[in-house]
């Protein structure tokens, strides 16, 4: 079947993909909204630029240990002048205090501090920028005079953090637009001979804010206390070695909890927060070795992006779509490699985050656009699928040489052979009388030559010709060209696929309406799937939308809607098959309930077959009936013939007693089978059986009260066990059958008992079932006799052994009255352990203004 659509390589998908793309790219630069995915990207990319010795700093901190012994926070500063001293005498090359002198204390102890920072001119003090408070503007907190004049450096402490609060970098210039100062780190390393960077201009006169200008990012060296540290209080107590400082540059800040300034860094989940001091020393570590990162310009940074984007969007249409999501990944991992690369050659941070997820959301996006095309084209065939059969198949390619092969078997030829054929040669054709040539699949310079016996008529030869012709058509149909863009070439063979599987479909839908059976399939839930034309003729209504086929399948007096449901539930929730004869005037049908499983097509239901056996019924109630006869004809003369000789008994002398009670012995046997037989007889041959509410306690008791004589014969005591919660219990069904059933399990019982012994009989309540089970303490039965208890003609070993009377008809009753009470019948039994027999039935609500049948009122 021919189709409309035309291959074009997808240029307009790629302009909407690339601007979508854009806009999603602007958007993310505009609002900084990657900016922590970028620092959480810095923090695990962290690893590959840090983690190397401190060889230029060392921290003197004033920690716990400096505490406790020294004393309070702040000291006096005529100790922190000893602790400089101290410093310089063990070779400090320079000193810088991360402390703040803001605010004059004791005249004298300033004048000694002031001092010993002047003596060595080696000590770089901090400055803070601030406000005092919300009203007033952004002001410069120096040292105090005295201190600024004595300092051989000031530079600022502030660390900048970023939103997730961590501390990755800080500005190397910060402070009111008049004057500029450099990071405290830097103001320490502009000391020891290296440059500063250019300074910003000065473009604002006057500003309210503070202004943070060359931001740089810092590659710690590791975690807090990577650096190496030693106690103030060491320091002031000698207690280190003469030259422990030589050349070194020496940070003096507060370490202990509560003093200072505490921030998370990249390195923070390695260990604790890190103090501020540590992190000056870190950019001091940092600045001396050039290892500083610069972030990119914001500008370049986004053409390197877009470089990225380009690359994603022209690559996407040109590759198959199973390599779309490697590409991606690809991708992803070519702008993080550049960001590596640009920090290990040349200190560069190319921040990834909005290039990462502008490249991830290209996969999405094209596919998207790829499925709304392909989703178009499967809903214009779905819908054509819609008027199919639901079963599916799909046609297996043939080769040139199976299916020349299959021609020949079918068509027996007097010889053949393969000749060269034109390019334009037809399908079929006919060059000679008894002659035909056929063109084989996928090979469209070959024929087939078949030559025939001059037998052969033309109409024969013209129908083999048309047969072949329709036989090669859908084969040559099936080959279609590549079209060059991938995701097309898919389509066309989903769409090949699909006309295959509407064939198969068909196929069998037309196999299944023509079988001689009626089909209804349903789902997991007993609703309609599929019926074929032949099943509706048994249904009694149409099945409404939603609703289980229970509802419409056909009932009769012993199977109603509810015995349905019943089985349609065990078909799918245990998985039992289940069959019932339904009688329909004088018409019947086999139901057969059989589960459905099919794990490839994730569909459970059941198959449900409907089958006339109107003929097989005929026959059985014509078998039904001669049984009848015969057992009626045999049961009359045996009952006159039991009469004649208990008449006979009473005038015959005593030397014929024996005789005539033998015979009167066989006689009644005789009759007991006959009887037997045709009370199984009867019950098999009624499918419209007379059911009515019945109290299940008189039919007990009658049955008990039947077997008593027979019991005390034997000395076997016969027990009931009534339920005590709801002792009147009732049932749908037919008392002189139920008593009949029940006298059977109970002769059975006695039979099978040792004399002394006990058979009860237990009455219990499961739910909306009724259990009686019949309990004996006899010789038991082996399991592998179990299953064919209920059998006709079936005894147990022991019973013939032990020359049991019986005809092995008793249970087959019980078993044939307990189905047509939509009940059931089974055995528990262990050879030496006596038998358990339990009669199932469906309980009946205690009916209220009960009726029952004329005869029985």
């Amino acid at each position: 079947m021919p189709h409309p659509h035309k291959p074009q390589l997808p240029v307009q998908e790629r302009y909407v993909l690339l601007l979508a793309l854009l806009v999603v790219y602007a958007v993310l630069i505009w609002s900084h909204a990657a900016s922590r995915l970028n620092g959480l990207v810095w923090d695990a990319l962290h690893p590959l630029w840090g983690a190397r010795p401190a060889t230029d700093a060392l921290i003197v901190a004033v920690d716990e240990r400096s505490l406790a012994q020294v004393g309070r926070w702040p000291w006096p500063r005529q100790t922190q002048a000893q602790l400089v001293r101290a410093l310089r005498a063990h070779g400090a090359e320079r000193i810088v205090l991360d402390v703040l002198y803001t605010e004059p204390s004791d005249p004298a102890n300033d004048t000694a501090l002031a001092e010993a920072m002047a003596e060595g001119q080696d000590v770089i003090l901090p400055l803070y920028v601030n406000q005092a408070d919300q009203t007033t503007p952004m002001r410069e907190w120096l040292p105090v005079g005295i201190f600024a004049r004595a300092a051989a450096g000031l530079g600022h402490a502030h660390i900048q953090t970023d939103t997730d609060g961590i501390a990755r970098g800080l500005a190397l210039f910060h402070g009111v637009p008049e004057p500029w100062w450099p990071a405290l780190a830097l103001a320490a390393a502009q000391h020891a001979g290296y440059p500063l960077p250019a300074r910003p201009g000065r473009d604002l006169p006057q500003a309210l804010m503070a202004r943070a200008e060359d931001y740089r990012l810092i590659p710690f060296i590791g975690p807090t206390g990577s650096i190496p540290t030693v106690s103030a209080s060491d320091v002031l107590q000698g207690l280190l070695p003469e030259h422990y400082f030589n050349g070194k540059t020496v940070f003096v800040g507060a370490t202990a909890p509560g003093l200072g300034d505490v921030l998370a860094t990249p390195v923070s989940q390695e260990g604790a927060p890190m103090p501020g001091v540590e992190i000056q020393a870190n950019v001091y570590e940092a600045w001396i070795h050039k290892r500083l990162i610069r972030p990119l310009d914001t500008r370049w940074n986004a053409a390197l992006g877009l470089c990225w984007i380009l690359a994603a969007v022209l690559i996407f249409p040109r590759v198959p779509p199973i390599y779309n999501l490697p590409l991606t990944l690809a991708l992803s991992a070519g702008v993080l490699l550049s960001t590596v690369l640009g920090v290990r050659l040349g200190n560069v941070w190319i921040a990834p985050a909005n290039t990462l997820l502008v490249v991830l959301l290209a996969y999405p996006l094209w596919s998207w656009r790829r499925l709304i095309r392909l989703n178009a084209y499967l809903a214009t065939e779905i819908r054509r699928l819609a008027t199919q059969p639901v079963f599916t198949h799909l046609r297996q390619p043939d080769t040139p040489g199976s299916w020349a092969q299959a021609v020949v078997e079918l068509l027996s030829p007097r010889h053949w052979r393969l000749t060269p054929a034109p390019p334009d040669a037809p399908l079929v054709s006919q060059p000679a009388p008894h002659q035909l040539r056929v063109r084989l699949p996928d090979q469209t310079d070959t024929w087939l030559e078949l030559t025939f016996d001059s037998e052969d008529n033309t109409h024969r030869l013209a129908l083999q010709a048309r047969h072949l012709e329709r036989a090669l058509r859908p084969v040559i149909d099936s080959t279609q060209a590549h079209t060059g863009e991938v995701l097309e070439d898919r389509i066309a063979r989903v769409r090949q696929a699909i006309d295959a599987m509407q064939q198969m479909r068909q196929f069998i839908g037309d196999m299944i309406a023509g079988m001689p059976d009626g089909i209804l399939v349903t789902d997991t839930l007993g609703r309609a799937l599929y019926m074929n034309t032949k099943s509706a003729q048994w249904l009694r209504d149409d099945i409404p939308p939603g609703a289980s086929v229970a509802h419409a399948l056909p009932v009769s007096d012993s199977v109603s809607t509810q015995t349905w449901l019943n089985l349609l539930r065990a078909a799918l929730v245990q998985g039992q098959p289940a069959e019932r004869e339904v009688v329909l005037g004088n018409r019947a049908v086999l139901v057969q309930l059989s589960p459905l499983n099919l794990s490839a097509l994730d569909l459970e239901g059941v198959v449900i077959n409907f089958s006339d056996i109107t003929h097989l019924h005929e026959a059985q109630q014509n078998r039904l009936e001669t049984i009848h006869f015969i057992s009626h004809d045999l049961r009359a003369p045996l009952a006159s013939q039991l009469a004649l000789l208990e008449s006979i008994e009473a005038v015959v002398d005593s030397r014929h007693q024996s005789q005539l009670r033998h015979l009167r012995q066989l006689t009644r046997k005789s009759l007991d089978l006959a009887d037997q037989f045709l009370q199984l007889a009867r019950v098999e041959a009624s499918d419209q059986l007379q059911r009515y509410p019945c109290a299940l306690t008189d039919i007990i008791d009658n049955a008990l009260d039947a077997m008593s004589p027979v019991a005390r014969q034997q000395d076997v005591q016969l027990v009931l066990e009534e339920n005590a919660d709801d002792p009147e219990l009732w049932v749908q069904g037919n008392a002189d059958l139920l008593e009949r059933a029940l006298i059977n399990l109970l002769s059975n019982a006695v039979k099978f008992s040792p004399s002394g012994s006990t058979v009860r009989v237990n009455v219990s309540l499961k739910g909306d079932q009724v259990q009686i089970e019949v309990i004996d303490q006899g010789p038991g039965i082996p399991p592998n006799e179990q299953a064919r208890l209920f059998r006709r003609f079936q005894r147990t070993r022991e019973s013939e052994a032990g020359r049991v009377p019986g005809a092995g008809l008793g249970l087959r009753f019980v078993a044939v009255v307990a189905e047509r009470h939509e009940g059931q019948i089974s055995v528990t039994s262990s050879a030496g352990q006596g038998s358990t027999f339990c009669l199932t039935l469906p309980r009946l609500a205690t009916p209220a203004g009960l009726q029952l049948p004329d005869e029985l009122a």
